[in-house]
């Protein structure tokens, strides 16, 4: 079927990136500034491309894997979701961790309030690497090290604080239609504060919010803002309270509903 291509072709530029890790000669083709001591980039050239890209296909395993008859096929696809997952975190992409865990409490809250243990495991995990974030395991460790609050850690979250602010003064100047699409750049270039001189590098402009609401809003204004808010969020309340008799695609509707969830929690603070 469609969906099962889709998981298919998922699986294995999720596979491709894990590969990466533990062969970076595969990395040959591509431009490695982006990576930052990071690894999986697969076949989208950016780690944060990739997560974002794995977060809309991993609910979407779940429901091949419930609906498959054969027991080695199930097999598999929890495979898959294992793999996916693993390439998720190679990425080291905050924001894509923050989209799973979002997405997982949506799941418990509607379908299992008892899961919402993992959440608290989560946490506890997260909060135990910050009270260790001066031991030599986790400075040594990359993924562990972009999970702390430390000063190279919050770097690009400290920028976004300067950005955001500009971008609600371009969004003032011109709310009804925005600046069009891809015009971002040159608008915020002249209004960009002198505090992301010492975060970024100095070749760099910025040509994101990295923030969706913003990001539309100075792109198409408040009735482009206002139109793609009521369309996600009414394709996500129809994919939660789906009516659809026959289960398999009320599972397909319900996982949808999920990945939308997560990415928009992942666009919270990168970009589509």
């Amino acid at each position: 079927t469609f969906l099962e291509w889709i998981c298919l072709s998922s699986f294995f530029i999720a596979a491709l990136g894990i590969l990466q890790y533990f062969f970076p000669i595969l990395l040959a083709n591509y431009s490695t500034e982006i990576l930052d001591g990071r690894i999986a980039i697969s076949t989208f050239g950016n780690p944060n491309f990739l997560a974002t890209y794995l977060l809309t296909t991993l609910p979407l395993y779940f429901i091949l894997q419930k609906y498959s008859d054969k027991k080695i096929i199930k097999t598999f696809w929890i495979a898959v979701i294992a793999i996916s997952l693993c390439a998720i975190l190679l990425t080291a992409t905050r924001s894509a961790l923050l989209a799973i865990f979002v997405g997982f409490i949506f799941y418990a809250i509607i379908k299992n309030k008892k899961l919402l243990i993992f959440q608290i495991i989560l946490i506890a995990i997260f909060a135990t690497i910050n009270i260790f974030s001066q031991t030599q395991l986790v400075k040594n460790n990359e993924f562990l090290n972009r999970l702390t609050f430390s000063q190279e850690s919050l770097r690009s979250l400290e920028s976004r604080f300067y950005t955001w602010p500009e971008t609600i003064t371009m969004i003032k100047e011109r709310p009804i239609f925005g600046y069009g699409p891809e015009n971002f750049k040159e608008a915020f270039s002249k209004i960009s504060p002198k505090e992301l001189l010492t975060l970024e590098r100095f070749m760099d402009s910025t040509d994101r919010a990295h923030n969706e609401i913003l990001d539309t809003a100075a792109t198409t204004g408040i009735f482009g803002l206002t139109s793609y808010l009521l369309f996600l969020f009414y394709t996500i309340f129809i994919g939660i309270k789906n009516k659809i008799e026959n289960k398999f695609l009320s599972s397909l509707s319900f996982a949808s509903a999920i990945a939308l969830i997560m990415l928009f929690t992942n666009n919270m603070f990168s970009f589509s």
